[in-house]
C-alpha cells in the first residue's frame, strides 16, 4: 500500500470512528468513491424520515368515507374496521381515481397539515425491481424483489434500494449525503444525522451515520465510560493528551498511523463539544416532548437549529417508531397513531419557531404495508402502503399515486390484499431528492441507479 492509499484507508477509518462506526462493520463500509458535485442553495433544507418499525397497517391510515368503498372495508375488516362516523374527513379529493377518503380518528395533526396544504398523501407505494402488472407477478415474467414480505430484507431495501447483487451496506440517504457533505464545510459530520433510527439508512461511501440524542452529542468513548475514571477527574484530560497529542513531540514525528488516529480522536471530540456548545447555546422551545419518540424529534428540531447555526446547507435525519408489527391487537394502532401526530405537530410548532417549516420536509417511511384481511384482531405483512410527506415545501391538500381499488380480487391484490404497488419507493426518493437539490444525472447515477426504469423522475408532491 503505497502513501495516497494508506492515507485514504485511515480517512475513512477517521470518518467511521468519528461517527462511532467501529470494528467489521467500518471495515465493510470503507470501499469509496469519489463525492459528485453537489451545489446547495444559499437556504437550509433538511430531510426527516420517521420509520414506522414493524411493517404499518396502511388500511387504518388512510380509510373510504364514501358508502360503497367503506362498506366493503368495512365488511372485510369487521370488528377491527373503524367507525365511519370516526374517520378524519379529508377536504381534497385531487388525485383520487374512485370515491372520498379519510384519515385514522388519532390523526388529527395530520388532517389540518392536509387540509391547509402542507401534507400530502402517497398512494400504494413500496419497492419494486421494476414496474409490474399483477399478470407479471403471477407469471414471474419480471424481476421481483426477493423475500417479500420479510421484516429486515424488505426493511434494508427501502433504505438502500439495493438487492442480491448490489451494495446493500449504504442507504439512499448516504448517498445523497455524500453529494450534500461538501456543501456543509468542516461540519460535514453532521451531514447525516441518526436520532433512534437504522444507520444503514444513512451510511454513504464518505459520509456515516452520526449518533445523537436531544441533549446534544452521545459522549466520545471511552472518554465517559462508566466505571473507568478510576475515582479521578484527572482520567479524561490525560486520556484526551494521549489520544490528541503525538507521542514523541519532535520537528521529525511523521508516523501516518499516529497522525490519522490523533485526527480521529480531535474530530471526534470537536464534533462531540462543537454540536453540544449548539444545543447549549439556544433556549428550549416553548413545546417540549415527553415520550421516546417525542424526546427523538425534539433531538432532530434541535439538530436543525444546531445545523443552521453552524452553517451547515443540507441535513438528513432518522428517527423510528416502534411497535407497529401488529398480529394482533390492530386496536394498539390507536395509540401509535397518537403518539406519533403528537410527536409531529409539536415538531413543526418547534420549526415554526425558529422560521424553518418551509426548509424541512418530514417523511413517513416502513419496512411494508400489511393485508386487508384479519387475523383474528391483527393484519399479516403486506407490500405496497400508504405513506404521508409533510412540510411548507410540500404541494399538499392532494393525493399522490394511483389509488388501489378497495377489496379482494383487483388488479392490485397479490393475495389477502396485499396491495402490489404502483408508486416505486425510488420515485419517492428521487422527488425529494430533487427538492434537496439533486441533478437529474446525479440522481440517476448515484442516488437511484434504476430510476431510469420508471416512468416519472418527479412525482410531483413539491414545490421547487
Amino acid at each position: 500500500m503505497n502513501n495516497s492509499s494508506r492515507r485514504e484507508f485511515l480517512k475513512r477509518i477517521a470518518q467511521l470512528s468519528a461517527a462511532r462506526v467501529t470494528g467489521a462493520t467500518a471495515l465493510s463500509l470503507m470501499a469509496a468513491r469519489d463525492v459528485s458535485a453537489f451545489s446547495a442553495d444559499d437556504d437550509y433544507k433538511a430531510l426527516v424520515m420517521v420509520h414506522l418499525n414493524g411493517g404499518n397497517d396502511h388500511n387504518s391510515l388512510l380509510i373510504p368515507l364514501d358508502d360503497a368503498n367503506y362498506n366493503t372495508y368495512a365488511n372485510i375488516r369487521g370488528s377491527a374496521s373503524i367507525s365511519q362516523e370516526n374517520i378524519l374527513a379529508l377536504n381534497s379529493t385531487e388525485g383520487l381515481t374512485e370515491g372520498r377518503m379519510g384519515l385514522h380518528p388519532s390523526l388529527v395533526n395530520t388532517q389540518n397539515f392536509f387540509n391547509s396544504g402542507n401534507a400530502a398523501i402517497i398512494q400504494n407505494i413500496g419497492i419494486m425491481a421494476e414496474p409490474l402488472t399483477l399478470d407479471e407477478f403471477k407469471n414471474k415474467s419480471k424481476l421481483i424483489p426477493p423475500h417479500l414480505f420479510a421484516h429486515n430484507h424488505q426493511r434494508a431495501f427501502n433504505q438502500s434500494i439495493a438487492f442480491e447483487g448490489k451494495d446493500a451496506t449504504k442507504g439512499w440517504a448516504g448517498r445523497m449525503g455524500d453529494l450534500a457533505a461538501n456543501s456543509n464545510g468542516i461540519n460535514d459530520i453532521f451531514t447525516c444525522m441518526n436520532a433512534s433510527g437504522d444507520s444503514v439508512f444513512l451510511q454513504g461511501d464518505n459520509v456515516s451515520s452520526y449518533s445523537f440524542n436531544s441533549n446534544g452529542a452521545r459522549a466520545t468513548e471511552p472518554l465517559t465510560r462508566i466505571g473507568y475514571d478510576f475515582g479521578t477527574s484527572k482520567y479524561r484530560e490525560v486520556l484526551e493528551k494521549l489520544l490528541t497529542k503525538d507521542r514523541f513531540v519532535t520537528a521529525n514525528s511523521n508516523h501516518i498511523m499516529e497522525s490519522e488516529i490523533r485526527r480521529i480522536a480531535n474530530r471526534s471530540i470537536f464534533a462531540e463539544a462543537n454540536l453540544s456548545a449548539a444545543f447549549a447555546e439556544n433556549p428550549d422551545f416553548n413545546q417540549m416532548q415527553s415520550s421516546v419518540l417525542g424526546q427523538s424529534f425534539l433531538a432532530v428540531a434541535r439538530g436543525i437549529r444546531a445545523g443552521k447555526q453552524l452553517g451547515l446547507k443540507r441535513q438528513i435525519f432518522v428517527v423510528s417508531h416502534e411497535g407497529y408489527d401488529l398480529h394482533a391487537q390492530l386496536s394498539n394502532q390507536a395509540g401509535l397513531y397518537s403518539e406519533l401526530d403528537s410527536a409531529i405537530g409539536i415538531f413543526f410548532s418547534n420549526l415554526d419557531e425558529i422560521g424553518l417549516t418551509d426548509n424541512v420536509t418530514l417523511f413517513t417511511g416502513s419496512e411494508f404495508g400489511r393485508t386487508l384481511s384479519v387475523n383474528g384482531d391483527g393484519t399479516d405483512h403486506g407490500w405496497g402502503g400508504h405513506h404521508i410527506v409533510y412540510g411548507g415545501a410540500v404541494d399538499g391538500g392532494k393525493f399522490y399515486g394511483d389509488t388501489p381499488e378497495m377489496g379482494f380480487n383487483t388488479e392490485t391484490d397479490v393475495g389477502f390484499g396485499r396491495l402490489l404497488p404502483t408508486t416505486a419507493q425510488q420515485q419517492l426518493t428521487s422527488t425529494l431528492a430533487k427538492w434537496f437539490g439533486a441533478t437529474d444525472d446525479e440522481i440517476e447515477s448515484s442516488i437511484v441507479p434504476d430510476i431510469a426504469k420508471f416512468d416519472n423522475i418527479d412525482l410531483g408532491f413539491m414545490k421547487f
